[in-house]
């Protein structure tokens, strides 16, 4: 039940992707928009995945450690790291926030047909404008709580090593990769 899956609109526009593709550009377009929408649906799911194993903690940290080749170069890999952990972090309180503004809109009684005030209905604006205003109060709270435990800097200190089972499931995935590629040479 924790897998995700889409809905029905999503599968349908992938079908009408592959459809226009393979009239306008035959097989060869047809391949290549498959290849692309494998891609794009392996990179969501890796993101998933990494989501759904690595607690929160400890995003930052392998981040700023992912990205350390980039300090050669002055980046302030850091302040990205921070950045991304934080908006990761936050990510599920604003799904939560819209999900509430969308309950509280069908609960609103219905106003009259005569009513033309703008006021009178609660459009997708008035939402998007209550959520980035939800938002905005809780990174205020956010910052407040960082500030008080002694800054950014602590959130990316955390060091941590790969252990024996990243090395296994690298292998893995390093073999899977390999076949994928001998597979597409010999076939």
């Amino acid at each position: 039940g924790a897998i995700p899956r889409p809905p029905w609109w999503f599968w349908g526009l992938i079908a009408i992707g592959a459809a226009m593709n393979s009239t306008v550009a035959g097989w060869a377009g047809l391949i290549v928009f498959l290849r692309a929408t494998a891609l794009g649906l392996v990179l969501v799911a890796s993101s998933v995945l990494v989501i759904w194993t690595t607690p929160m903690a400890e995003i930052a940290p392998a981040l700023a450690k992912l990205m350390a080749p980039l300090r050669r170069l002055r980046m302030p890999v850091d302040e990205w790291a921070v950045a991304i952990a934080l908006c990761l972090r936050g990510l599920p309180l604003l799904i939560e926030e819209m999900r509430i503004l969308r309950a509280v809109h069908r609960l609103r009684p219905k106003s009259p047909p005569d009513a033309d005030h703008p006021s009178a209905q609660m459009g997708i604006i008035d939402m998007i404008v209550s959520a980035m205003s939800s938002a905005l109060r809780r990174s205020s709270e956010m910052a407040e709580a960082i500030t008080a435990r002694g800054g950014t800097g602590r959130l990316t200190a955390y060091e941590s090593r790969p252990g024996r089972l990243d090395a296994v499931i690298l292998v893995i995935v390093f073999l899977g990769c390999a076949a994928a590629v001998a597979a597409t040479i010999v076939l």
